[in-house]
């Protein structure tokens, strides 16, 4: 027996490790659990054995210990010496250099993972037999600090046995039931037979290591739901299977998701060896595939000690643009081969394409083909198809088809399509499309088309001054229910909108270029070019700007009831000064 200390360089080691090194004490399981794994794959490497592939968790409330047994490699008391009582040892690279073949599955972080168990437990016992012909069993056991003990001594069975002393604010984990929640998290998918308290924890088949060929659509969605059980079935998929920068496979889901999503977490999980690892792996996705769901499984793609997240290096950049290749083909796919259900689900996938436009111009080119303007009517037109529509590449949309009603019946009068986009993105994207494109697009209270109005002749300097310093127009328009109509600046309201949407306020408030053209066919601006009454032709300027901005939907709502106000005393004066009628 020798009394010893760990080979570290300082004795807060533990408690740094207990208190920085994980987020979540949780994961004290998921790290013995995977090391036992890594064990089981070392012996099945090095030895040629018909032992039962095991992993057993025995609970022992009385005695208050958790404890591990595997039927994995085992260690001497040399190989303790050197993989437990050194920590930030891992005893894969060793290991590997001596069983190269097949050895690139092992994880290898034996070391700082097994300390993990002192998140929970005060003291923690190791008690081993190699499988190397002729060893002697070890017993170790450390209480937290950096004396520990270590001695041969008798095991009858070949493996390792962790005990874990909990502490007393640790004891939830005496819960069989707790026990099997972690279990369901993170080894889920798990290779090796699972016990716990002698009664097998069913684990599932992992679908993204299948051949896709041999899928089914139906095992695809149930598997869906295994992952996300409250999800509504998913769009379509891309199974991943790459074997260059890393071995790599997964499945990618497109959830049915709408306009409302969270773009700052990623929803896809990431496993090493089916072990379940984060489900945060925007550095492995490109920021507009992060709306994805499902699953990416590596051995080795570069995690840190404490495997939560990724390490960037230029591979992982590598392999986030094939991932994007490979989405953005499938996308591709789907609109060539089934043009009328993609879309159907054009509103749970236009996020992420319109996302792909903004964050990488380069990809423009592969999304154009699938990326669809939806036109008031409901039907898509490809920018290609709506083009074709106009020689002049002028292209005209609303955003909210209420709020433009009757300037679009000027628009279908003269079969002149109009685009529905109303996403927050959509500014921003124009901007890209425009400049890849050479198109121009407006709202339609932007620009008023030559062949939907046409310009008067009549002098209006007698009602300027009426309207101060707000530029007028005069115009005949193809109607004589519209009033008028607030020509904005496209470029400033754009602006504006993009202001918004990063929440820059003070510039997002900044007054937007506009003018206001009045429709010399309405009954009320006949009435004021006609009238005489400098009162009467000030009521009616104001009543006209008012309305004009109630149509558009730019009448503050606490001027509203100023404007109904004005509005009743206005057509009271009127109705007592003539008979005729004053059409609205």
């Amino acid at each position: 027996m020798s009394e010893k200390k760990l080979s570290i360089n300082t004795e807060n080691i533990l408690p740094i490790i207990k208190k920085w090194l994980y987020a979540d004490r949780e994961v004290f399981l998921r790290e013995l659990v995977a090391n036992a794994q890594d064990a089981i794959s070392k012996r099945k490497i090095a030895y040629t054995s018909d032992v039962i592939d095991q992993i057993s968790i025995t609970i022992d409330k009385e005695n208050k210990t958790l404890t591990l047994s595997d039927t994995g490699i085992g260690m001497d008391a040399d190989e303790i010496e050197r993989y437990i009582a050194q920590i930030a040892f891992s005893g894969a690279e060793e290991f590997a250099k001596n069983y190269q073949n097949g050895a690139e599955s092992i994880i290898g972080h034996f070391g700082l993972g097994f300390y993990s168990s002192y998140m929970v437990a005060k003291s923690v016992e190791i008690y081993s037999l190699s499988f190397k012909e002729g060893a002697v069993g070890a017993y170790w056991r450390c209480d937290g600090g950096v004396d520990y003990t270590l001695e041969t001594r008798q095991k009858e069975t070949k493996g390792t046995q962790i005990i874990l002393h909990l502490n007393d604010d640790s004891l939830e984990f005496l819960e069989e039931s707790k026990i099997k929640d972690l279990l369901n998290t993170y080894c889920r998918f798990f290779p090796v037979k699972l016990e716990v308290n002698n009664e097998v924890f069913e684990t599932k088949e992992p679908l993204w290591l299948k051949n896709p060929q041999n899928i089914t659509k139906e095992e695809y969605i149930e598997f869906y739901k295994v992952l996300y059980p409250f999800d509504q079935d998913p769009l379509f998929w891309v199974h991943i299977n790459i074997d260059y920068p890393y071995h790599v496979k997964g499945i990618l889901y497109f959830p049915k998701m709408g306009k409302q999503y969270d773009f700052q977490k990623s929803h896809v999980r990431l496993f090493s060896n089916r072990v379940f690892v984060s489900d945060d792996c925007k550095d492995l996705l490109p920021d507009y595939l992060t709306v994805l769901k499902g699953c990416i499984d590596s051995p080795d793609i570069p995690l840190n000690v404490s495997r939560s997240y990724l390490q960037m290096d230029k591979n992982v950049r590598s392999l986030s643009t094939h991932i994007s290749k490979k989405v953005t083909s499938l996308l591709n796919d789907q609109f060539t081969q089934d043009r009328k259900s993609f879309e159907k689900n054009f509103s749970d996938i236009e996020t992420v394409i319109k996302l792909g436009i903004l964050q990488d111009e380069k990809l423009f080119e592969k999304i154009e083909p699938f990326y669809l303007l939806k036109t008031v009517d409901d039907t898509f037109k490809t920018l290609d198809e709506a083009v074709s529509s106009d020689e002049k590449k002028n292209l005209y949309y609303t955003q909210d088809i209420n709020q433009h009603k009757t300037l679009l019946e000027l628009f279908n009068k003269k079969q002149i399509p109009v685009f529905l986009l109303n996403s927050a993105l959509d500014s921003a994207v124009l901007n890209v499309v425009e400049t890849k494109k050479g198109v121009t697009f407006s709202r339609i209270d932007g620009t008023l088309p030559d062949h939907l109005s046409e310009n008067s002749e009549t002098d209006i300097s007698t009602i300027s001054p009426y309207f101060g310093d707000l530029q007028i127009k005069l115009k005949s328009f193809d109607s004589k229910t519209l009033p008028g109509l607030y020509v904005i600046d496209e470029s400033m309201r754009r602006f504006k909108e993009y202001m918004q949407l990063t929440r820059q306020e003070g510039l997002a408030s900044m007054p937007t270029s506009q003018e206001l053209v009045l429709n010399s066919k309405n009954p009320i601006v006949q009435r004021l070019l006609n009238t005489k009454d400098e009162s009467e032709g000030q009521s009616l300027a104001l009543w006209l700007k008012d309305f004009v901005c109630l149509s558009q939907n730019l009448l503050a709502p606490e001027s509203l009831s100023g404007f109904i106000e004005r509005s009743s005393a206005l057509f009271e004066t009127l109705s007592l000064r003539t008979d005729e009628s004053v059409v609205l």
